[in-house]
């Protein structure tokens, strides 16, 4: 009649029969949150469950959506700002290239990437060279407008680049000319015509500076020549701006010690033009001082920069240089006496490097190192030494040993032995026959008599030939 569940955590809801069992009996099911207590928690579970499942789908479903969109919609915009950003990514000289877009520009682009495109002093950038543009209306010229940005007393110096990078049929030729202005001898004094080479580059340019006089825009225009069978093209143009300034340059003396630095690190940083000047734009990670006369660098940060070798002196050669920051890189050995001593009342940073030491005792310890794995290099090359010399000497003595050894054996009673040895390829029974005829017939004197003999009066190959003689010819008899 009661039953009382009170103060547990059961879930789901309570099934039908029972609460019919317990329709006019006392059923206790408080204080459990995730029980439902309704009939129509099954319903809702059900409907709850399949929302659930419904909106990580709706939610992926427009993402992908989205993405898709984003992808296939123009984003020109984005797309240049890409663009030029790679490029700035690949110029050695790091330029800044924008697209320049003429309403009757027709857009040309190599079909492959081929590497005299960049091949020049000018060190274009492949993707540079690998467009192109030429007339929309082959029999119109290509027009390049400049704006002077209301300031036409302003001095340009202007680089156009060129490059047939479509392979031209066999009857193609293609020329053009450029003129300033309505000036057709800006580009060639002579006339002569700009001849694109195939995936090649070439440049034209005039030495001399221009401006626009009166005017604040300079008109560029392309034009083929009669000869040309096909419209005038180009890949570049660079145009630099003479900018006077009222600051002098940096210390020069600073300027190459922080070059040495670059050089010597390996520096991967966009380190072009002065250091200090313009006083809104200096190098990454330089602070120059505030001088009308002549900037010098007071503060070099280089932290975290993935350098690696020693601490070099030439960190010594910025005399102004208040602050030096190397953190986090992986330099070595023992940082220079020169450089302690320049930052011993100013900022100096080398943490973060493991295997930099930082002490002035380092040089100490790395000679005595060095010593303890020298000595028994010096010894070992010195035991080496006297084993050879004794080597040598040893073999010297031996082979004057030898040879006293064997003049010995002509004139000694070993003359038996040397005799063996010279009549042995004969057989061993040579020599005995020779001994038994010696020493039956006249005695074991004789042997000796006929060696000192034949080894006093006529040398000891006479002993050969005295064998041959008796053995071949008359037997070992004649001897006696």
């Amino acid at each position: 009649m009661v039953l009382n569940l009170t103060g547990n955590n059961l879930p789901g809801s309570v099934p039908q029969t029972f609460m019919e069992r317990f329709k006019y009996r006392t059923l206790s099911l408080g204080e459990n949150p995730n029980l439902c207590l309704s009939v129509s928690c099954e319903g809702k579970k059900k409907q709850k469950r399949k929302n659930k499942l419904l909106v990580p789908v709706l939610i992926a479903i427009l993402t992908v959506t989205v993405i898709l969109i984003l992808i296939s919609a123009p984003c020109n915009d984005h797309q240049q700002v890409q663009k030029e950003k790679n490029q700035r990514e690949v110029d050695v000289y790091d330029r800044m290239w924008g697209t320049l877009m003429p309403s009757e520009r027709a857009p040309v682009k190599a079909a492959y990437e081929r590497a005299s495109l960049n091949d020049s002093e000018y060190k274009l950038p492949m993707s540079v060279m690998m467009d192109a543009a030429t007339p929309a209306d082959i029999n119109e010229p290509l027009t390049l407008p400049v704006d002077l940005e209301d300031d036409p007393s302003q001095n340009l110096y202007i680089y156009m680049h060129f490059a047939e990078i479509q392979k031209p049929n066999g009857s193609d030729i293609r020329e053009l000319t450029v003129s300033l202005n309505e000036d057709d001898s800006w580009a060639s004094s002579d006339g002569e015509p700009v001849i694109p080479y195939y995936l090649k580059s070439s440049t034209l340019h005039n030495p001399s500076s221009v401006s626009g006089g009166c005017t604040n825009l300079l008109s560029f225009v392309l034009t083929r020549t009669d000869r040309s069978t096909v419209p005038p093209i180009i890949n570049a143009m660079e145009i630099y701006r003479v900018k006077d300034f009222s600051q002098s340059s940096t210390n020069q003396d600073d300027v190459m010690a922080v070059k040495n630095i670059e050089s010597a690190y390996g520096l991967k940083r966009h380190w072009q033009g002065d250091p200090c000047l313009p006083w809104d734009f200096p190098w990454d990670g330089l602070q120059c001082s505030d001088r009308s006369d002549s900037p010098n660098i007071i503060s070099l940060d280089l932290s975290y920069n993935n350098l690696t070798g020693t601490a070099p002196e030439f960190f010594a050669d910025l005399p102004l240089l208040m602050v030096l920051n190397l953190t986090g890189n992986n330099l070595t050995g023992s940082v220079p006496q020169t450089v302690m001593e320049r930052f011993k009342y100013r900022t100096l940073s080398l943490g973060e490097n493991p295997n930099l030491c930082l002490s002035v005792s380092c040089e100490g310890k790395k000679k005595k190192r060095m010593k303890k794995l020298l000595d028994p290099v010096l010894i070992a090359s010195l035991t080496v030494s006297v084993i050879l010399i004794l080597i040598t000497a040893l073999a010297v003595i031996n082979s004057k040993f030898k040879r006293r050894k064997t003049k010995a054996n002509y004139k000694g009673p070993k003359a038996l032995y040397t005799l063996y040895e010279t009549v042995v390829y004969k057989g061993p029974k040579a020599l005995l026959s020779l001994y038994e005829t010696m020493t039956i017939y006249k005695g074991p004197k004789a042997l000796l008599s006929l060696y000192e003999t034949m080894t006093i009066y006529k040398g000891p190959k006479a002993l050969l030939s005295l064998y041959e003689t008796m053995t071949i010819y008359k037997g070992p008899k004649a001897l006696w």
